[in-house]
């Protein structure tokens, strides 16, 4: 079969919900109508269950800091766009470098859900983050030191964030 032949059937199969190109999305992910809070048209859709892909948006810290394993120290979700709405899934392989104080460079990817995080890692506050994707590059413009990075990095953002963090 050639190459367009293979892209034109996984094209026909995605448009009928064929369960193995779902499944390729990532656990508890669904394909749902783009729209401008849901920019990859992509939706979480299976409530609290312990998949790595779980809650995009939401302040992960909220529970696994001191109490649902794994305890982490670090997390957050890089999105397509500012506004998306918590539960719309990000964008995955973002590049999340972490710089601390002391200099040290801490690196994430993001998964299916634009998820990263990272656990018992002794990052140093303040630091900054710096996201890479497909050759470009966002810094953040400011050190913080709450690694919590969805708490302010809201649909609506919190404490001087501009919104998501968006991929660059």
């Amino acid at each position: 079969m050639s190459r367009w032949s293979s892209a034109l059937l996984l094209l026909a199969l995605v448009g009928c919900g064929d369960p193995e190109v779902e499944d390729a999305l990532g656990d508890g992910l669904e394909r749902v109508e783009v729209t401008d809070t849901c920019t990859t048209g992509i939706q979480w859709s299976k409530g609290v269950d312990g998949s790595p892909n779980m809650l995009p948006g939401a302040n992960c810290l909220d529970c696994h800091q001191g109490g649902i394993q794994p305890n982490l120290e670090v997390a957050g979700t890089v999105f397509a766009a500012s506004g998306d709405q918590d539960g719309c899934a990000g964008v995955e392989g973002v590049t999340v470098e972490i710089t601390d104080v002391a200099g040290d460079v801490f690196t994430f990817k993001t998964n299916a859900a634009g998820n990263f995080y990272g656990l018992a890692l002794g990052i140093e506050p303040p630091y900054r983050a710096m996201l890479r994707y497909q050759g470009r590059e966002r810094p953040m413009n400011f050190e913080v030191t709450d690694l919590a990075c969805n708490r302010c990095h809201a649909q609506v953002g919190v404490d001087g964030a501009p919104g998501r963090i968006e991929a660059p």
